[in-house]
């Protein structure tokens, strides 16, 4: 089943409101004192990529090829068996190949769609520094040598950390499970490890806990595990793919 969350708030106003004041990854969001509280009955958070797409002129218009589909489902199968029970809800980016990577990942939940999890992958700015570097780790993005493109990505990402951060918050405030359960949330390329730095940070995890996610070139339908309980950030990967 399909829930649309009610009252979304736009990416590009969070952008404005907070770019100005991201110093560096350091700093992108602060600890949440209730945090803790907030994330009662959830142990773990999964983020996961969607899988290989097909070219396609609009972007948001990209649909998951057979490849695409194979692997959502092999991740489901493999790391998200592992990692059950899940959290009723899954939330998930609304553009289509997510939408769908999430339904094979795990056909049982009911998806939550945040429009801010695919609004803010949409500047124009972020995009064309996008086209020139690929899909490369956080850290390419972060430590660019080009000091105007370096502070754009800083503050493009982290916005992005802390709208992804409190939405996350703000879901499971509504939704409170009895279960130690895995929440799952189903985004895009390198716009996913910076949710997981910003949600890290949220939780009091030292720095040197989410390296991974600064390091790692995040591959199709694979991601990364926030551990509450160990306050550790570690990668999730395909069978087939650690294979190649």
């Amino acid at each position: 089943m399909l829930r649309m969350k009610k009252g979304s708030a736009r990416f590009a106003s969070v952008f404005f409101q907070l770019a100005s004041s991201c110093r560096g990854f350091q700093d992108w969001v602060a600890p949440i004192p209730a945090f803790k509280d907030a994330t009662a009955g959830v142990r773990r958070i999964g983020f996961l990529r969607h899988g290989k797409t097909l070219p396609c002129i609009n972007d948001w218009e990209r649909p998951l090829s057979e490849i695409g589909r194979q692997q959502a489902i092999e991740a489901g199968q493999s790391f998200g068996k592992e990692l059950e029970p899940h959290h009723p809800f899954l939330l998930v980016s609304p553009a289509p190949r997510t939408v769908e990577t999430a339904r094979l990942f795990c056909p049982a939940a009911s998806l939550h769609p945040i429009q801010s999890l695919y609004d803010g992958t949409i500047q124009p700015g972020g995009s064309a520094i996008f086209r020139k570097i690929g899909y490369a780790p956080l850290r390419d993005y972060l430590e660019n040598e080009n000091q105007q493109e370096r502070e754009l990505m800083h503050q493009l990402l982290g916005a992005y950390a802390r709208e992804t951060t409190t939405a996350i918050n703000n879901h499971l405030k509504e939704t409170k499970s009895s279960k130690d359960c895995t929440l799952w949330i189903v985004g895009h390329a390198i716009y996913l490890p910076s949710a997981v730095v910003g949600l890290a940070q949220a939780a009091g995890f030292a720095s040197d806990s989410f390296q991974i996610a600064l390091s790692t070139s995040t591959q199709e339908a694979e991601g990364y595990l926030v551990d509450f309980a160990t306050q550790s950030v570690r990668y999730l990967q395909r069978p087939s793919n650690k294979t190649q």
